[in-house]
């Protein structure tokens, strides 16, 4: 095999650059910087090199500061990690180097890796052989936190690898009090400032960055660039008054920035968050106008009442300062925010809490929309309520308009939906007027707390009149008919084995040879036996078969009587008929809990493979039942008549091949 020019300059610098020998470990420890201002994050990497083994590693203990390891050590092949060191292999590749190298089959692995040792190595083979590819190299990171300003000495860290035991030099670190200044403030607040007992409010951790255009490295900021950023945020667990809806790691890995970018460290934690930039409409509230803001948002979740302090957040990093006189240059800073105190609010003790009171705090606006304002008696529209104000309105409850007697006098209400629309709330109903003498939709009245008070409130929305007409009789003058399919005739039994049904003549018999006639007869015997045991068999069979039938006939009729209980009354009403279908129909099907429209009816109905017919009969009947609950008079049918027509369709429905299986075990229509 020939080596050329570009392989002997590789293996030369590999040859340099790896140890001659898997000797013992060689460990090194070192600080990222040794002066810093207090609050400046200092990280002191231990690197263990030429292990065999997972290195052992007691950290010591510093008088006056923590020393806290941050993750799991990084661990790369002894040789990956010097040609790493050698500028080489490109930085960080190493791991991947390496995995490559142990199939190096196809030396087009190695230059997806790194192109320009592909073009030196004509023959990639030669590196299976390279030293350091049996150990690894392992560094550990911790940061030190200092309580106050002062000098520090690290010790020695003690190192087990190899059955060896090694120890570190002692570093000494100066750490002088944080200088003032003007680039960069760090703040803390709450997305509702006043938060309530249950209540999920998101805690923001804002980093303001002073505001003005930047041109850096061909990119334009609107503020000034900052890099080496390092998060601290106080200790939120073990709070009384609230708990972490997620915890910080949580926080950090969905918020993780993508890879080949730069983002924040927070808390030491393995990783890179991404904080939010500031929306581009500079008109929201509580933007500062001198100050860019990028925001990490924690969801708190309130648990007891009380006031509560978190301590300050703090930030260290480099921020780049641009100068009239040179191009600018980048500055160390530490930063840090003040506490933020807040009032957890227990509104469930309090006696002047009003019965409406849905978990609003703060001042609110209330307004209310018909989809319709001129209509029949008993014909339903959409009346929309929207609030809008507070930021608690992510846990406020609908508005119970069916127990306010304002509503309940006038109309039939059904809550349909809600939802948040930006920063509103919408509630959905269904309203349908009793009576022509309805003339409005009464004002929808809102209870809320006023933290600045310390009381309770009420919002209202203007009434919306309405103009409400005799309905017409919609009802047929009978129910047209529907009729009760009748069981499945029972099959009859096989026939006798004795006596065939008559078929076409069979061909005679072949005449036997001598001795035939007794074989014959034995046939004959066995036949008979043969006979006889399948007509016991289907005996025992057809028994079975008449006792699970009468058995299901029991049980469904018991479900049916269960089914048509509310109209076996001599005296039926029409809330009564109309309860009865519905519950039907919500058992069988399933349906939510509330009111069963005769738009819902249908499409249950249809989608369960009903016919059309049925289907639309059964929405014909709530729809007659409405009407004559609405507006009395107008349907000439009377009670009695309806509970029959009810019971045929309910009796039909049960009967549907269709629904067998929504009826429920036991309870399958005989056949």
């Amino acid at each position: 095999m020939t080596v050329s020019r570009y392989s002997l300059t590789a293996l030369t610098l590999l040859a340099s650059a790896l140890p001659a020998s898997a000797g013992a470990p060689q460990v090194t420890v070192q600080a990222d910087r040794t002066s810093a201002q207090f609050g400046q994050p200092i990280l002191v990497t231990v690197r263990v090199r030429g292990a065999a083994d997972t290195p052992e590693v007691r950290p010591p203990q510093i008088e006056g500061a923590a020393l806290v390891p941050l993750g799991p050590p990084r661990v790369v092949p002894t040789f990956a990690a010097d040609l790493e060191a050698k500028g080489i292999i490109h930085a960080g590749t190493g791991g991947r180097f390496a995995g490559a190298l142990k199939g190096l089959g196809d030396p087009a692995a190695l230059g997806g890796l790194d192109p320009d040792l592909m073009k030196m190595l004509g023959a990639p083979d030669l590196l299976k052989a390279a030293p350091g590819r049996d150990t690894n190299d392992y560094t550990f990171v911790y940061r030190v936190d200092p309580q106050k300003p002062g000098q520090y000495v690290v010790p020695a860290f003690t190192v087990a690898s190899g059955g060896q035991t090694a120890t570190t030099k002692p570093i000494a670190l100066d750490v002088t009090p944080a200088k003032p200044q003007p680039w960069v403030r760090m703040a803390l607040s709450l997305s509702n400032p006043t938060p309530t007992v249950g209540e999920e409010v998101q805690l923001y951790v804002d980093l303001l960055v002073q505001r003005t255009q930047v041109s850096f490295n061909n990119k334009t900021y609107p503020h000034l660039p900052v890099k080496e950023m390092s998060l601290t945020i106080p200790g939120l667990d073990g709070v009384a008054q609230f708990e972490l809806v997620k915890s910080l790691e949580t926080v950090v890995q969905e918020g993780a920035v993508e890879p080949g970018h730069r983002g924040f460290r927070v808390n030491g934690l393995p990783g890179e968050v991404k904080l939010e930039h500031e929306p581009a409409d500079r008109n929201v509230p509580g933007l500062d106008p001198a100050r860019y803001r990028r925001r990490l948002t924690i969801p708190l979740r309130m648990r007891e009442g009380g006031q509560v302090t978190i301590p300050p957040a703090r930030v260290a990093g480099d921020v780049y300062v641009p100068s009239s006189a040179r191009a600018g240059k980048w500055e160390p800073f530490v930063a840090a925010g003040a506490p933020l105190t807040f009032a957890v609010v227990d509104l469930r003790g309090r006696a002047d809490r009003p019965a409406d009171f849905g978990g609003l705090i703060g001042p609110v606006r209330v307004t209310a929309q018909a989809s319709q304002t001129r209509l029949a008696v008993g014909t339903p529209f959409t009346l929309k309520v929207r609030l809008e104000g507070s930021g608690s309105l992510a846990q406020a409850t609908a508005p119970d308009l069916a127990a306010r007697p304002d509503f309940a006098k006038s109309f039939r209400v059904r809550h349909e939906d809600e939802r948040l629309a930006g920063a509103a709330r919408e509630f959905t109903y269904t309203l349908r007027p009793l009576s022509a003498d309805v003339k409005e939709v009464p004002p929808v009245q809102v209870s809320y707390y006023d933290p600045k008070s310390s009381q309770f409130a009420a919002a209202r929305s203007p009434a919306i009149p309405l103009e409400v007409t005799t309905a017409a009789n919609v009802t047929p003058d009978a129910p047209p008919d529907v009729p009760v399919p009748a069981p499945a005739p029972t099959p009859a039994p096989p026939a006798q084995a004795s006596a065939p049904a008559p078929e076409e003549e069979a061909p005679e018999l072949p005449v036997a040879e001598a001795g035939s006639d007794r074989l014959l007869a034995w046939a004959e015997v066995g036949l008979a036996a043969v006979c006889a045991v399948i007509a016991t068999v289907w005996g025992v069979r057809a028994w079975k078969r008449r006792r699970l039938t009468r058995a299901s006939r029991r049980r469904y009729q018991a479900t049916m009587a269960e089914a048509t209980r509310g109209l076996q009354s001599s005296a039926p009403t029409i809330e009564g008929v109309r309860q009865t279908m519905q519950d039907f129909l919500r058992r069988r099907f399933r349906l939510p809990p509330g009111e069963v429209t005769p738009r819902d009816a249908a499409d249950c109905l249809r989608g369960a493979g009903v016919e059309e017919g049925l289907a639309r009969a059964c929405a014909d009947l709530l729809e007659t039942c409405a009407t004559a609950e609405f507006a009395p008079g107008v349907v000439a049918l009377s009670p009695t008549d309806l509970a029959a027509y009810a019971r045929k369709l309910i009796d039909r429905l049960a009967s549907a091949p269709a629904l067998a299986g929504a009826l429920g075990a036991g309870a399958t229509p005989p056949s």
